[in-house]
């Protein structure tokens, strides 16, 4: 990979990207994942985002009234933890949401250390302030 190129592309994502770690609850249990997306009405720049990172997929997005078709190059998970670890160097605008992105994934790795552990209040809480923190600083 290029510098260019990741120069290039953290610009892109400070504009247009998102990191956001989302909450579910199945079966009385409660769930977090991190979630990174850049969206853009120009498909071939998120095409040539996806083929110089070979990590995510890309969804088009429902059309609103007479707007442009836009499209969402997406990652979830160790895939979204791999571009930000990618992307952190170059980041300006979302550089604290990534690190609380890769934080996020590392306070997993430690947690379960290869062991399927059921989570403690404490996992949750701590899950849940991770959450929170990235909440404010997107509604900066």
């Amino acid at each position: 990979m290029k510098k260019e190129d990741l120069f290039y592309l953290a610009g892109l994502f400070d504009g247009e990207g998102s990191i956001y770690i989302t909450q579910t609850h199945k079966r009385k249990k409660i769930y977090h994942n991190l979630t990174v997306r850049l969206t853009s009405t120009n498909k071939e720049i998120l095409d040539w985002c996806k083929e110089i990172i070979d990590l995510g997929t890309i969804q088009i997005r429902k059309k609103i009234d007479n707007r442009k078709q836009a499209y969402d190059w997406s990652l979830k998970g160790r895939q979204a933890e791999k571009l930000l670890k990618i992307l952190h160097p170059y980041l300006r605008i979302k550089k604290k949401q990534a690190e609380i992105g890769i934080l996020f994934f590392l306070d997993r790795r430690e947690r379960f250390k290869g062991r399927a552990n059921p989570l403690t209040k404490e996992d949750i809480e701590r899950r849940e302030d991770l959450r929170l923190s990235i909440r404010k600083l997107n509604q900066k």
